[in-house]
This record gives structure tokens, sequence and C-alpha cells, in this order.
């Protein structure tokens, strides 16, 4: 009976970068939007700057909390939209099964033989699914097997590339 080998990224690389772009996502998107929220509460109060003092203060009082709820809200939300970024179903998987290579990716699975396959070392940033760069893949401090899929070509240097590469090799260094 052949073996089965079965090649994802490893939960804590994928809980550690997730809760790392988490943070950076709502840093920078926070970061922005709380320069509107007093320049917002300043717009809202000045038509009624010439009016009583206890209209200014509720004017400042409702602005204020809406604009932070509103603020609030969006840097809770990008924190959740940069979280389900990072499921296991957006991430490739590559199982060996005897001499087939079978890679599941975005729903989508690619089978090839290994042999029509073309295998080197890279970094992680340069997977690349139907042409489309893993913008933002976090692995790239190590060299990494990366496994271009069929159909492949050449590219100007003269170098075999694939619309499809992953990357395999996350728990094991190469060296």
């Amino acid at each position: 009976m052949p073996s089965r080998l079965i090649e994802h990224i490893p939960d804590d690389l994928v809980a550690r970068w997730r809760n790392t772009s988490v943070f950076w996502s709502r840093l920078v998107i926070g970061g922005i939007l709380a320069l509107w929220v007093p320049l917002g509460v300043a717009l809202a109060w000045l038509p009624y700057r010439r009016g009583t003092e206890s209209v200014q203060w509720m004017v400042l009082v409702i602005t204020g909390l809406t604009l932070s709820l509103a603020w609030l809200l969006v840097v809770y939300f990008a924190g959740c939209f940069t979280r389900n970024r990072w499921t296991k179903s957006r991430l490739p998987v590559i199982e060996l099964d005897a001499a087939v290579l079978t890679l599941t990716w975005n729903r989508e699975t690619i089978e090839a033989s290994v042999v029509d396959c073309n295998l080197r070392r890279g970094r992680a940033w340069q997977m690349k699914h139907a042409t489309r760069k893993a913008k933002r893949v976090p692995f790239g401090d190590r060299d990494l097997i990366l496994i271009d899929f069929p159909p492949l070509y050449r590219d100007i240097l003269g170098l075999t590339r694939s619309y499809t590469t992953v990357a395999v090799g996350y728990t094991v260094a190469v060296g």
C-alpha cells in the first residue's frame, strides 16, 4: 500500500501571522481613521458655535460618541476581515500519493505527476495561484522547496516557471 504525504502551512505559523496581520491592519487603518474623529467633531460643531452652551456641548458629545463608535466598528471589522483572510480553506494543501502531486488551493484541485513538475528553492512569497501572486505571505524568512505545477514555461532568463507555484518544507529546515 503506497504511503501518502500531506503538506500544509503549519497551524502555529498561520496563527502567528494572523495575529500579527490583524494587529498591523488595526493599527494602520485605525490610526488613519482616528485622525478624522476630532476633525468630524469640529466640523459638526461649526454650525452650532453661536448657539447656547448646552447645545454646543450636546453636539460635541453626540458627534464624538457617534464618530468614536464608527471608528471602533471599522477597526473591529478590519481585524475580522484580516483574520478571515488566513483561513485553512484559502491556503494551499499539497498531497503526494505514489508519484502524483495533488494541490488544493482556493477550492480548486490540480493534479500532476511529480515528473511533470519543476522543483526549485525559493521563498514562500514566490507562491502564486493561476498567475496571481500569493500576496502578503509572511513565511519568507528562509528557503523552502517551490513546486511549479504544469503547464510550465520558460521566462526571459531561460528559467522554468509556472502559472501555479506552491511552497513546501515549512517544518523541515532546508540546508
